[in-house]
């Protein structure tokens, strides 16, 4: 048992090594089987004394939970190889919005001395890479668990919200002037593959974020194609990249499902230990959306990239704010989650939609708020946790004191 005050990380690995040498290694040598079941920490200390290394030599090895190991095997996850790709990793994924911004940056600057666009294989590079993003998102997270307890009434009623909004969303793009569609493209738009992994990096859990992007991408398609049928579809709006994307985000998503649920335990292993895979897609996607989207003509000025970018964060601020409302009495992990979806749209997708019907650089008028957005919001958040922490901290200052001092 660990001390009632807690202990540090050497006094863990000694206790550690103790047990090992007095319980286990003696069981090994009488070939008898010894289960242990310990915290992570616990049992990351044990990986170091089996490697024979010392407890200056800890990181967090992605040790996966709730998979059986052999004692030969524990010695992998603390291999130099291993430690130097998870550090690469955890920076990543840490780092997502601020590299994705850097790499937003390096686009648009490479774009300007280079002048030529991509071309056609944007289209497909942009395709692969949100499937790919989807894949990462969704094996992360059990969909099937979310549904099974919450039941089919919660997947139609979230069906239920993203069909009346993107209905309201399709007739401003339809009807509306350009300043409006705006925010008609940013309400039938599903949320960004991204959700998921800023769901759990922001206090949810990402199950409700990665459910909402998987029926929002079924939904969109589906109703482009009756728009299409029926003659209503805004003008220059690309169905069948649209349904391509769509299709793909979804066979994503789909996919990490299948894999999750076949694999049990080594597809969470396989999430824990490359599950920043996804944030570097996210920061890739950057770069190129960036580079493609960026405007280079000579008759353009700032307003025409200024209202865009007022204009999607207000859409940002409003549905945020409905969403917030129409939740109020789900749990907080819920409406994190659900906030985080509504808010966050695929902007690469979102961009198409705009400008079909507005033009001009409304694309990267809207890459560059969706970047601002996230970088302030993640801004915010972690001056909010450094507060709390320091909070904490003196409180538990005050409560305890050096009994030899009191």
């Amino acid at each position: 048992r660990a001390p009632p005050d807690g202990e540090s990380s050497g006094a863990l690995h000694a206790r550690v090594k103790l047990y090992y040498d007095t319980v286990l290694e003696p069981a090994r040598r009488a070939g008898k089987n010894v289960l242990v079941v310990a915290h992570k920490y616990v049992l990351e200390a044990l990986v170091l004394v089996a490697a024979c290394r010392t407890p200056g030599e800890s990181f967090d090895m992605k040790v996966p939970n709730s998979t059986p190991i052999v004692f030969e095997d524990l010695p992998r996850f603390a291999t130099g190889g291993r430690r130097k790709l998870q550090k690469v990793g955890d920076y990543i994924t840490a780092h997502c919005i601020e590299l994705a911004v850097v790499a937003a940056l390096a686009g648009t600057g490479a774009r300007a001395l280079i002048g030529e666009a991509i071309g056609a294989p944007y289209l497909a590079l942009m395709i692969a890479l949100l499937t790919g993003a989807a894949f990462f998102g969704s094996i992360d997270v059990d969909l099937r668990q979310a549904m099974r307890e919450r039941g089919s009434g919660h997947v139609a009623a979230v069906a239920g919200q993203w069909l009346l909004r993107m209905v309201v969303g399709g007739l401003f793009l339809a009807l509306a002037g350009p300043t409006w569609a705006i925010l008609g493209a940013f309400f039938v738009t599903p949320p960004a593959t991204a959700t998921a992994t800023l769901a759990r990096s922001w206090a949810g859990d990402g199950r409700r974020a990665g459910l909402e992007t998987v029926v929002a991408s079924i939904l969109l398609p589906v109703l482009a194609a009756g728009a299409a049928i029926t003659g209503a579809l805004p003008a220059g709006v690309p169905l069948i990249a649209l349904t391509a994307a769509c299709a793909c985000i979804v066979a994503g998503n789909l996919a990490g499902q299948i894999v999750r649920a076949v694999a049990k335990t080594r597809a969470p292993a396989f999430a824990l230990r490359f599950g920043w895979i996804g944030p570097l897609i996210f920061i890739t996607m950057a770069l190129l959306g960036a580079y493609q989207l960026s405007p280079l003509s000579a008759s353009m000025d700032i307003g025409d990239i200024a209202w865009p970018f007022a204009g999607f964060v207000v859409a940002r601020l409003v549905i945020g704010a409905l969403t917030e409302i129409a939740l109020s009495g789900a749990s907080e992990v819920d409406r994190q989650d659900a906030r985080i979806a509504h808010q966050n749209p695929n902007v690469f997708l979102w961009s198409v939609l705009a400008a079909a019907a507005v033009g001009g650089a409304v694309g990267f008028a809207g890459l560059a708020a969706f970047l601002t957005c996230l970088l302030a919001e993640n801004w915010i958040r972690i001056r909010r946790e450094r507060r709390h922490l320091r909070g904490r901290r003196t409180s538990r200052t005050e409560i305890v004191r050096d009994p030899l001092t009191a």
